[in-house]
């Protein structure tokens, strides 16, 4: 399912109080420098969707592709490095009010109680079996010799006399895509452009995530 969607910055963490007292944990979204470029319509592209471009701030013309730079020079629009499109089959977001040119804010997703959030996590290096998978170890005691932290076997004999693929090994750990689902929005801040959500978000602070539409829910 192709749902309509924006691009923020994860501003941090923080703790929500409810009128009973009790508290959770949220993470707060910052909408930016974020301008709708091209509008999809299907009766004329054959799809729904949205281009938007994007940046933590404004940059330099030296440092933006030149497709990029174009479409900015044309709209006249802030020097912004990068650019994403959207495709919704359809959407319960009100987007009649969106013009080419016109910035993004996080009131388009006031009246929305849950979005999905798809990051990259944290990077954390060349990592061992036990970090990344969570593999038990040897024992520490006395007889292992320098294997504490080893994977163990990790190949056959003779036959097949190979180490199959995705075999779980050591090596680079984090740094991928991940979509956390139904994640509540628990408050919109349209002053600020915030969007508050419960839950932690992938990525690590000033990263960009995508905030879409619900899909499972």
């Amino acid at each position: 399912m192709k749902r309509f969607g924006l691009v923020a910055i994860k501003v941090g963490c923080s703790t929500y109080f409810k009128s009973d007292g009790s508290a959770f944990a949220v993470t707060i979204l910052k909408v930016a420098n974020s301008f709708v470029s091209s509008l999809k319509k299907k009766e004329i592209d054959g799809y729904n969707g949205i281009q938007i471009v994007y940046d933590k701030k404004i940059v330099r013309e030296s440092v933006i592709s030149k497709p990029i730079l174009g479409t900015l020079k044309k709209l006249n629009l802030p020097f912004l490095r990068y650019s994403k499109e959207f495709v919704f089959d359809d959407t319960k977001i009100d987007i009649n009010n969106l013009i080419i040119g016109s910035e993004l804010s996080a009131s388009i997703f006031s009246g929305v109680k849950k979005v999905d959030i798809t990051g990259c996590t944290k990077g954390k290096g060349f990592s061992g079996v036990m970090k990344r998978y969570q593999f038990a170890g040897l024992n520490a005691s006395h007889g292992v010799s320098l294997a504490h932290r080893m994977p163990g076997s990790t190949g056959q004999r003779t036959d097949p006399g190979k180490v199959f693929k995705n075999k779980k090994m050591a090596g680079r750990h984090g740094m991928y895509k991940k979509t956390i689902h139904g994640m509540s929005v628990v408050a919109i801040d349209e002053a600020n452009n915030l969007i508050v959500v419960k839950g932690s978000v992938p990525g690590s602070m000033n990263d960009f995530v995508c905030v879409r539409e619900v899909a499972k829910f």
